[in-house]
């Protein structure tokens, strides 16, 4: 199971890396033209759908875009509208999901649908001669989606399996929590999906909300390309003519922003080496008119090479790499967000100077040439995107959705280079004074007192939700070994345990993809291990012979760090935890946590380990810790389920590995005391 860390982050490494886009180069920002907005049509369908045609004949293909006013925030549970969005395409009309795969893939053409806090949408892109294919069934998808209910069940895990890699990266963790702080716990905007949600779920739900939603009047439909409007519509009224609206749908209430109370949020991430640092504060609508000014205001702190928090925060005290600010582009209203993932030892001084450049800006206005270089930029930005013709699409049906005029899209450059210093100085003052600011920080344990001595600290779980403190157990450290020891059969029997098979069928989402595979690994005392992991894309092996440690990825011997070599040799034995302070550990009992014992073990090569123990029975049942990988350290979190005998000793049946890349299933069955040559750890002679 140790093994499977490296070669899980080996491989998600790589695909990553290869999907990597060079942000080391800004682009430039080019000069102000005088600029004219594309020309399209607008038709509205007797049911009320609303059309839009944008020409383009220099390529013959065609995009459609259908946009519903039916996003996340209109769940009644959170991710009903996303699960919905992604159903839709597994079977609609007389189509099963595989069918509507085939059909596509025959003529080249891509459909796909997601969903976002005031929008779902669905997308398609095509060879013109293919039209009518894909327009039918574009059509059934929309408008009759069947919701397998097999479908969900394949489903499900990979959504369970997004939310874990989510809630393993920190930013992602801090965002999330940045968003609940401020528009109010109970938001819509604040909604964040959990496993809970996605398996509460149902296939009734996702039919309701379709049916709810999904109506003609509440829609949008954008073709871009090779088309002529007398040509499409007559197809688009064959098409979706007979879509009927069931009800009129009333306006969407959502409740007021409650922001939580002021103060830094914190989230703790044992031996983490660096903190995610979000300072958030609750803005205006879309359509405001200062949602332009605080946009440049955005632009000015984080945009990139060009912002002020990279010209701080990295060139002149070098506490990170990209920081960044931006601010949200929701219909009812938004928030902004700066900060950065920055060292441990700086979180509470990036705050502090984060904190000195929004007062700075608050009092005095940035210079006409700093604030020129940044809506140049911006208004470059948007010029250029119009080089694609679905940017269009996108402004038109945004501008429909949340009822801004159409002729704000063509003045917007001149809009945003009329923005003075002086509103931007205004801005500041009355959006990121101190008081309107909630702070998010997650991040090691340790940086806490530090944080506390700039304000009130409250303190949160990875889940979300307000940690509970630990209570006092009055047991040591020996105690609460010996007591797991006893619960998985006794420390004399792991003392002489010889030698132990495991042999796992295993399952990885690694990046929305669902790997099955086969784990073997031998393990013969005191800190022998091989293991082989075989998927249909690869096969990984590694060997420790107590003294070296090989890992091989499709034949190809692969060197790994002093730190990973050190680590699988203290990880090696089954029961390594029984062993921790004889293994060089240091370790503390921290005290209760709901049902968890729980156990702070430093780890001889560096980062903090916590050790999670039923408090009746004493299993281990979750483990948390920062492991070294190739990529450098990541943060990994194991749980143990379903212990059963063998042998008199117990051991978990199913082990769930969650790290950034991706979330990995064990299903495990063990042999005893098997017979094992002391060749089996040790690699053959390479090309063998």
């Amino acid at each position: 199971m140790r093994d499977l860390h490296y070669v899980c982050l080996v491989l998600a490494a790589h695909l990553l890396l290869a999907q990597s886009p060079d942000r080391s180069r800004p682009p430039e920002p080019l000069p102000v033209k005088e600029f004219r907005f594309p020309s399209y049509t607008e038709e509205r369908l007797p049911n009320g759908l609303k059309v839009f045609i944008i020409e383009d004949h220099e390529q013959p293909t065609v995009t459609l875009r259908l946009q519903v006013a039916a996003g996340d925030a209109f769940d009644d549970i959170p991710g009903v509208a996303y699960v919905t969005a992604l159903m839709l395409t597994k079977g609609a009309g007389k189509r099963s999901a595989q069918q509507i795969a085939a059909a596509l893939d025959s003529v080249g053409a891509t459909l796909d649908a997601s969903s976002s806090g005031d929008f779902s949408s669905v997308a398609a892109t095509t060879l013109k001669k293919h039209l009518r294919l894909v327009l039918d069934i574009f059509a059934d998808v929309v408008r009759h989606p069947t919701f397998p209910e097999s479908e969900l069940q394949k489903l499900r895990p990979q959504l369970i399996a997004e939310i874990r890699q989510e809630r393993a990266r920190a930013m992602s963790l801090a965002q999330a929590m940045a968003r609940k702080v401020a528009y109010g716990e109970n938001h819509p905007y604040a909604r964040h999906r959990t496993e809970q949600n996605i398996e509460r779920i149902q296939v009734a739900d996702l039919r309701r909300f379709h049916e709810r939603y999904y109506q003609p009047q509440n829609a949008s439909l954008a073709i871009v390309g090779d088309v002529k409007p007398g040509e499409i519509l007559p197809l688009l009224r064959q098409t979706f003519g007979g879509w009927k609206k069931t009800r009129e749908l009333p306006p969407p209430q959502l409740p007021e922003v409650r922001p939580m109370p002021n103060g830094i949020y914190f989230i703790a991430r044992p031996g983490s080496v660096q903190s995610s640092v979000v300072l958030t504060a609750v803005t205006v609508p879309y359509v405001h008119p200062d949602y332009d000014v605080l946009d440049v205001l955005a632009e000015l702190l984080g945009s990139g090479f060009g912002g002020r928090l990279f010209r701080t925060l990295r060139e002149t005290y070098a506490y990170t790499y990209a920081p960044f600010a931006f601010q949200t582009g929701a219909k009812v209203i938004n928030r902004i967000a700066l900060g950065a993932d920055v060292r441990t030892p700086v979180t509470d001084s990036t705050l502090q100077v984060i904190r000195r450049e929004l007062e700075q800006l608050s009092q005095n206005p940035p210079t006409e040439e700093e604030l020129n270089r940044i809506k140049q930029a911006m208004v470059g930005d948007y010029l250029r995107s119009f080089e694609r013709p679905e940017f269009v699409a996108q402004l038109l049906q945004r501008a429909d959705l949340y009822g801004l005029p159409k002729e704000q899209l063509r003045t917007y450059p001149q809009r945003i280079m009329g923005i003075s210093p002086w509103q931007i100085r205004d801005a500041a003052a009355r959006y990121l004074q101190p008081m309107a600011l909630r702070t998010v920080v997650v991040g090691a344990p340790e940086v806490l007192p530090k944080l506390q001595a700039l304000g009130v600290v409250y303190e949160y779980t990875t889940e979300l939700e307000p940690a509970p403190t630990y209570q006092p157990v009055g047991l040591s450290v020996e105690q609460v070994l010996e007591r797991y020891s006893a619960a998985v059969g006794g420390r004399k029997a792991l003392e002489s345990l010889g030698s132990l098979t495991q042999q796992s069928r295993i399952s990885m989402q690694l990046q929305g993809m669902t790997v099955e595979g086969e784990l073997v690994r031998k393990w013969k005392a005191p800190n022998k291990v091989f293991s082989q992991l075989t998927t249909a894309y690869f096969q990984q092996r590694s060997w420790s012979d107590g003294s070296n440690v090989w890992v091989e990825l499709n034949g190809v011997r692969h060197e790994i760090t002093p730190r990973e070599q050190q680590k699988e040799k203290l990880q090696a034995h089954p029961f390594y935890v029984a062993f921790l302070p004889e293994l060089g550990f240091q370790c503390e009992v921290l005290g209760k946590k709901g049902d968890y014992l729980v156990l702070k073990a430093r780890a001889p090569y560096g980062g903090d380990h916590l050790y999670y123990f039923n408090a009746s029975s004493f299993l281990l049942e979750r483990a948390e810790k920062l492991e070294p990988s190739p990529q450098g350290d990541q943060p990994v979190t194991e749980t143990y389920r379903d212990y059963i005998e063998v042998g008199g000793l117990r051991l978990p049946k199913e082990v769930t590995v969650e790290s950034p890349w991706g979330t990995f299933r064990l299903e495990n069955a063990y042999q005893l005391n098997p017979s094992l040559e002391d060749s089996e750890f040790q690699p053959p002679a390479e090309g063998r």
